[in-house]
């Protein structure tokens, strides 16, 4: 207990320095974030004090430039891996890059992402694909803007047809991201080894006129989940909606750690400052209409449905900083490049911040559980009286403190 006791007096004292002295800068990474947290007891103690129950995990990478605009990163970890997490939506993001980059290693005349993409039907998990208000079948471009402004499962499902598992995680694996588990589209529906099946794809132009097609495919790789046999909760909802008492088993659901996320998110950013061989192969072009959808607020868009601010306000998707709300102070001098993931109680947020008027930049990744009755699949999480509050607390601590620090004056580039 004297140990304990010590401990938490000198992350206190640690805290203070923190919040009263801007020379506190080089503090041990495993101490940095922590010290924060309990900098401020009335937003983070009841979390602190129970880890297993929330399984937080933080990381925050400092950005300093010099005055020829050279970049050295420092990062900061809380819990690093600790304990499970369900990525949910944020697999999008790589997916994403992915595809870009799989377009440009097949150097066919005339394929980019804005042709035309038309699925077939062959597997059992097929949907009927509809086409735009133009009469032409959504291009990939058309996809990316949904997934990164909303986050949208269709689109991400086409794009799981496109890449298919073996070519999601092997790649990655072989780019680094050695936790890669990519398995599976997000619909209720498909199941098993129906992942295992992608639909064939064909590209056109406008006129109809066929560029390139790939065949349907049914992989033959099976993977072993990361984390081996996973399981969370005391019990879940099954399909038939019936209580089953017993763990939920997340060993055949996608995964990839947090860490990971936050490295890829980093290398897309800044590809500059991460090893050749994690780096996606995607133009300069693909990566600022990437950010710049990524930064973009839904009504900001041209996608007619996205105009209504009931369901798609700016808060939509921005947990960091504004934790999700129907009402944020939007500045245009702020922005959020981001990816989220929400299910099962687990909720993420992996973002690359920028406040152009101050010339504040930092890359802050988040993830919380909130799930009280332990029951999956009820409903009752604690989205927005738990994990709401935590991304906007520690967004807004993060974002205090890269406000005082010292920097140089350079600005990072604007994507929108």
């Amino acid at each position: 207990m004297k140990k304990v006791g010590l401990l938490n007096s000198v992350l206190v004292l640690i805290a203070l320095c923190l919040t009263f002295n801007l020379k506190a800068q080089q503090l041990p990474n495993v101490d940095f974030i922590k010290a924060l947290l309990y900098s401020h007891p009335e937003q983070f103690q009841t979390l602190l004090s129970s880890p297993e129950q929330y399984k937080i995990q933080i990381f925050y990478t400092r950005i300093d430039r010099d005055s020829s605009n050279k970049i050295k990163l420092t990062t900061y970890s809380f819990q690093p891996d600790q304990y499970y997490y369900y990525p949910a939506s944020l697999v999008k993001l790589p997916a994403s890059l992915m595809s870009l980059e799989k377009i440009n290693q097949l150097a066919i005349e005339g394929l980019s992402e804005y042709n035309q993409m038309w699925f077939d039907t062959t597997c059992s998990c097929s949907r009927i694909q509809k086409k735009g208000s133009n009469g032409l079948y959504p291009a990939m471009a058309d996809h990316l803007k949904r997934i990164l402004l909303t986050s949208d499962n269709e689109s991400y499902n086409h794009l799981y047809d496109w890449l298919g598992s073996e070519y999601l995680t092997d790649t990655l694996r072989r780019k680094g991201y050695k936790s890669a588990f990519i398995i599976s589209r997000y619909d209720p529906e498909c199941g098993g080894n129906e992942q295992l099946c992608t639909n064939g794809v064909v590209f056109t132009d406008s006129t109809g006129r066929r560029i390139f097609q790939s065949p349907a495919h049914v992989g033959v790789k099976t993977y072993a989940h990361p984390k081996g046999t996973v399981r969370v909760g005391y019990a879940y909802l099954n399909a038939a909606n019936k209580k089953v008492y017993q763990p939920k088993d997340f060993s055949r659901t996608n995964f990839i750690t947090l860490e990971q996320m936050h490295q890829i998110l980093i290398g897309m950013v800044l590809p500059e400052t991460v090893p050749a061989a994690g780096r996606f192969r995607i133009t300069e072009q693909q990566r600022s209409f990437l950010m710049h959808y990524m930064g973009m607020y839904p009504r900001e868009s041209d996608i007619q449905e996205y105009q209504n601010p009931k369901i798609y306000f700016d808060g939509f998707k921005k947990y960091l900083l504004y934790g999700g709300q129907k009402n944020i102070p939007t500045q245009d001098s702020i922005r959020i490049y981001n990816i989220v993931g929400q299910a099962y109680g687990f909720s993420s947020d992996v973002a690359y911040i920028v406040d152009y008027k101050n010339k504040v930049e930092f890359f802050l990744s988040a993830t919380i559980y909130t799930n009280q009755d332990g029951i999956i699949n009820d409903g009752r999480y604690e989205y927005n009286s738990v994990a709401m509050p935590f991304f906007k607390n520690i967004g807004t601590l993060i974002y205090q403190y890269e406000l005082m620090r010292k920097r140089n004056s350079s600005i990072p580039l604007k994507f929108y």
